[in-house]
């Protein structure tokens, strides 16, 4: 029971922080670090998807919003650069 819980924390704590990165990444001027942060929560949250087959499909549903948000930090990227 206690690990299932941990993993229901990890996940809430990973939807904060996803919208917190929507947001922050817009005011970057860091893209690179901000995509360095985002592979890492898609990292904990693989890892949390193995380790508790019964959080994956949350995990699953956060790693393709946090794979989205890396593809707009890398669009936005492009056109400073080409700007």
């Amino acid at each position: 029971m206690e690990a299932g819980r941990h993993g229901q924390d990890i996940i809430a704590k990973s939807r904060s922080t996803l919208a917190a990165w929507d947001w922050m990444s817009t005011l970057s001027r860091r893209p690179e670090e901000v995509l360095r942060l985002l592979q890492d929560e898609v990292h904990t949250l693989e890892t949390l998807a193995l380790e508790s087959p019964r959080n994956a499909p949350a995990a699953a549903q956060l790693i393709a919003a946090y794979l989205e948000l890396t593809a707009k930090v890398r669009q936005r990227a492009d056109q400073r650069h080409a700007a």
